[in-house]
Parts: C-alpha cells; sequence; structure tokens
C-alpha cells in the first residue's frame, strides 16, 4: 500500500513559496486594474465582497470592535482590504510561511497598529491563542495534511473487520485507524470509494479547532463535490462526476480539493448552524449569451473570450461554507 499524509509545510516554510504556482481568486481579484473583471457582472475587489458578507450578518458592525484571525493570508489582499473597509476592526496573521508574511506585511504597511503577524503552524497556534470574532480561512484548507492514496479494497475490508494484508505496516495500519476515525465524524460511513481515496482529514481538524475559538468561521476553497448554479447548467463541458477529493499537482507540492459535503455532514451531526454557497453566485458570475456561447463552444477567438473561459472553468469549482455560531437564522440567499 502507499497511503500517507500529503503535507506541505517543508515548501511552505521554504524559500521558494509563491502564488506564481497556482491561480487564486483572491489574488485574480486583488484590485480594480485585474483582466479577470470581464467574467463578472460587477467590478468589485474580493475583499470588498467578502467584506460585505461580513456586514450582512452582522459580524462587522459600526462601533463595535470586531477582532479577526485570517490564516494563511497569501499575499495579504484580503486583510488589506477589510481593515480598509472596516475602521472597527484588527486583524491577526497567522502563516506558516515567512516569505507570505513578509508579504503580508508589505501589503498591510498602511494599516500598523491594527495588524499582527505571528509566524506558526495554524495548529500550534490554536493550543495557545485567545478568542477572535470571526476566523478567516481563505483558500488554503486545501493545503492542510489530508489522507491520501487509500486502496478502496484495503479501506473496505479494514471498516468491515477483514484481516488486512501481512505486508501491511504499523503506519499505514495507523492511517486506516485514522480514515476510519474520520468517515465515524463525517457519517454515515459510505461504500462509493473509488479506487484510490483521499480524506480531507486537516480540514476537518481545522473546523473543529477553529470553532472553540471564534464566533464565525469563513472558509473556501476548491471543491471536489461543487455544483453548477442552474442558469449554466449545460455551458460546462468537462464537469467531473467523481465528487471524492482529488490532489492537485503544482509547484514544489500538492493539494487535495475539499469534498465539502463531509465537512457539511459533521456540522449537522454536531448541530452547528452554516451556510454554504458557490463561488459563481458569491462572486456575481456573468451568465449572459456571450459567456454561455464562450464556455460552450470553448472560444479563444480573441483574449477576451480566452480570460472569460480560463476564470469561470476554474471558479465553477469553488466553494465557500460560513459558520456563526451565534446565528441560528442565516439569511436563505447571498
Amino acid at each position: 500500500m502507499t497511503i500517507s499524509i500529503n503535507d506541505t509545510r517543508a515548501y511552505h516554510r521554504g524559500g521558494r513559496a509563491s502564488l506564481g504556482w497556482e491561480q487564486t481568486i483572491s489574488e485574480s481579484l486583488r484590485d480594480l486594474n485585474s483582466s479577470y473583471f470581464v467574467a463578472l457582472e460587477k467590478k468589485e475587489t474580493y475583499g470588498n465582497i467578502l467584506s460585505r458578507f461580513f456586514e450582512k450578518r452582522d459580524i462587522f458592525q459600526d462601533g463595535r470592535p470586531c477582532n479577526v484571525l485570517e490564516v494563511g493570508g497569501g499575499y495579504g489582499s484580503i486583510a488589506a482590504d477589510l481593515l480598509r473597509c472596516n475602521q472597527n476592526i484588527s486583524i491577526t496573521m497567522v502563516d506558516i510561511s515567512p516569505v507570505f508574511l513578509d508579504r503580508q506585511k508589505e501589503r498591510t504597511s498602511p494599516f500598523v497598529g491594527r495588524v499582527s503577524f505571528v509566524l506558526s503552524d495554524v495548529f500550534d497556534y490554536f493550543e495557545s491563542c485567545g478568542e477572535f470574532d470571526l476566523i478567516i480561512a481563505n483558500e488554503i484548507i486545501g493545503d492542510l495534511p489530508a489522507l491520501v492514496e487509500i486502496p478502496r479494497t484495503a479501506l473496505v475490508d479494514f471498516l468491515s473487520g477483514e484481516k488486512i494484508e501481512a505486508e501491511t505496516t504499523r503506519e499505514e495500519v495507523a492511517h486506516l485507524k485514522l480514515a476510519r476515525k474520520f468517515l465515524n465524524e463525517v457519517g454515515p460511513i459510505v461504500d462509493d470509494f473509488p479506487e484510490i481515496i483521499h480524506l480531507n482529514t486537516g480540514a476537518l481538524r481545522f473546523i473543529k479547532s477553529a470553532i472553540k475559538k471564534a464566533r464565525a468561521l469563513w472558509i473556501s476553497e476548491h471543491s471536489s463535490d461543487y455544483d453548477i448554479p442552474e442558469v449554466m447548467k449545460g455551458v460546462f463541458r468537462d464537469v467531473r462526476q467523481d465528487r471524492w477529493p482529488k490532489k492537485v499537482r503544482l509547484f514544489g507540492h500538492d493539494e487535495v480539493t475539499i469534498r465539502f459535503g463531509h465537512l457539511k455532514r459533521f456540522l449537522e451531526r454536531e448541530e452547528i448552524p452554516y451556510e454554504c454557497g458557490l463561488f459563481m453566485d458569491f462572486l456575481g458570475v456573468r451568465t449572459d449569451e456571450e459567456v454561455r456561447r464562450i464556455l460552450l463552444t470553448k472560444s479563444i477567438a480573441n483574449e477576451t473570450h480566452e480570460i472569460i473561459g480560463e476564470f469561470l472553468n476554474h471558479v465553477m469549482e469553488y466553494q465557500w461554507l460560513f459558520i456563526n455560531r451565534e446565528n441560528h437564522n442565516p439569511p436563505q440567499r447571498w
């Protein structure tokens, strides 16, 4: 067997950590000069969109201080927008990457006194940090440790109590026990496993830790079980049928897409209220006839067509999840 933990920490601690190797939604929409706005109905930075989201849910209120923790804040673009839009918030940035932390310091330099920086693994930080009003984990939980390369036959046999292969190592048995614990927590255990299984163990661990430290939590990530808004169904030609997490190979490391259905089932079992949605709705992508034609035909007739096709085929695979423990009647629609 080849069961292992996908671990990106060494890469992010190194000097070559960069967002230049991947396309993040937040950086694609970091300022109003971005060419990607041609794919959206409205020209508004990602940080501003997120700020409005929190304002509508009374996380950011005029006159009420709000203590925010952003985990893995990339180049600091979200934090800079939130600080600019909301005078009553302060932000702590925790990041395992010294390279990224330096970029965050540079980007938020106009807000000295309202932002602080911690170089740490987030799970180590959670052991000693205080409480926050809001924790933001934007496009980073796919980087957290995940259990990968589990053979379907080995997991099914283990779950059913069948004798496992004699050559299975002690470490692999430990990994199978971790897989069983994860599946018990997200339950019920299902039998639609693919031949090779990846499980978002680090993402679930993060949620369990974060909800003890904040009244509200925002998560967004590349999803394995995304859906397509009704108005856009039929125009994307490469929609995946396999809804299990997949490995995404990037420079120097692999990330693992998130099965939001597992995370939602855990929250439902714990009776923790949440909202969840698609990034296509959240960002307000164009759904007009020109865009539909570009996507259907995969047109690259000009640069605008290329940009729209590239961006929307990326955005369609993203979801967000928001937990507000103080709000048991969340808004029904974003």
